[in-house]
């Protein structure tokens, strides 16, 4: 194996399993390389900061040559804090074009977002990067981001509108679009963003997971709240404590799922699994000593759950990644509103009528999103 060969490797090992540049200078890591073959050398971590910055290079330009030959694209935005630091991360979207219509995805950019969360900062970075591939506003069919107000609000201010004096009149001569909009250069006071467009799985995440908790029937809200918080306190009691969450496996021969606001559908799925317990709930309850489940309590949870459902499966089929399409989206929404209004028959004769309004505001939300969705963008 050649020198050049091993150094590739090494190279994409550190990339795909996301290593620090220092493996390369883990004295068992050098001795594996050397233990394959004797003859090559292990390059050291200022060697590899250099061949990672020329891969990123080719990458780019590679990346920038395809877009190029594309029609039209689609790109995604969204920022994140980890350890006290903020990121924005942006992917694009494209069909190979002529007879292929495969689709294609790749990252754009994944960078430090440094300051506050401004819709003015947030702008600026994403025309930047845009501008950085070469992608102008008449190429990007839309961008889309989560419901955050300050994504909403940079797409507002900066989307790029042709003068309502440019309108064309019989006196005008008319120019083409694509000139127009190419001639848009991104600079500190020339900011322009392409249509915006809202997440519909992170729209069908809020909806399930705030809605719930904006019911202003007291009966419900008394049961559910309460409900909540003691499947709150098991959640927090077996995931701060390793004793704890032993405990809870030695009985229910399982581990706790607890939920996550970056993991949609995880409340859905962390309740399911709780009150698959069955029998057994009270049981785990009196091991962390946490309060126990009343009955209607859990007939409050099975209720959740039950009208919950076509929500989950639909947000599981709409965040896929290879097999989700914008024609799916409305036959989608159309399904669960129709679940939904079947589970008013279905529920009309339970004693506790809990359900009620829940079924209600999920409804009236689902309501709203499937008239915000139906407008059909010009550019499609």
């Amino acid at each position: 194996m050649s020198q050049h060969t091993v150094d590739g490797l090494v190279v994409n090992y550190i990339v795909k399993e996301m290593r620090p540049l220092s493996t390369v200078e883990k004295p068992a890591f050098r001795e594996m390389i050397t233990g394959i073959n004797p003859a090559v050398t292990v390059m050291c971590r200022k060697t590899l900061s250099n061949r990672l910055d020329d891969s990123f290079q080719r990458m780019q330009q590679n990346l920038k040559s395809q877009l190029a030959d594309v029609k039209y694209v689609c790109t995604t935005a969204d920022i994140w804090t980890v350890n006290r630091k903020s990121y924005m991360g942006m992917t694009v979207h494209y069909m190979k074009g002529g007879e292929d219509l495969s689709r294609l995805s790749a990252a754009l950019a994944f960078r430090r977002f440094l300051g506050s969360h401004t819709y003015e900062a947030i702008a600026e970075m994403i025309s930047a990067i845009h501008s950085s591939y070469g992608l102008t506003v008449d190429k990007i069919t839309a961008t889309v981001t989560d419901n955050a107000s300050n994504f909403g609000k940079a797409f507002r201010e900066f989307l790029f509108q042709l003068p309502a004096d440019e309108e064309l009149r019989d006196d005008v001569d008319i120019v083409n679009a694509g000139e127009v909009l190419s001639a848009c250069e991104v600079d500190e006071l020339d900011i322009c963003l392409p249509p915006h467009e809202t997440c519909c799985s992170h729209s069908l995440n809020l909806l399930a997971a705030v809605d719930a908790d904006k019911v202003s029937d007291t009966a419900y809200k008394r049961q559910y709240r309460a409900a909540i918080a003691k499947c709150t306190t098991i959640w927090n009691t077996t995931h701060r404590s390793s004793k704890a969450s032993d405990a809870v496996k030695l009985i229910t021969d399982k581990a706790i799922m607890a939920p996550g606001a970056t993991r949609w559908n995880s409340q859905y799925d962390s309740l399911k699994q709780l009150l698959q317990i069955g029998t057994k709930l009270n049981d785990v309850c009196q091991a962390l000593n946490t309060p126990q489940f009343k009955k209607a309590e859990l007939e409050c949870l099975n209720e959740y759950v039950s009208v919950m459902q076509p929500v989950a499966v639909a947000l599981d089929k709409l965040q896929g990644e290879k097999t989700a399409y914008f024609g799916h989206i409305l036959p989608t929404f159309h399904m669960v509103v129709t679940k939904l209004k079947a589970m008013q028959k279905r529920y009309s004769y339970t004693v506790s009528h809990l359900w009620l309004p829940c079924w209600k505001a999920w409804r009236g939300g689902f309501t709203k999103s499937c008239h915000s969705v139906a407008q059909p963008p010009t550019r499609l």
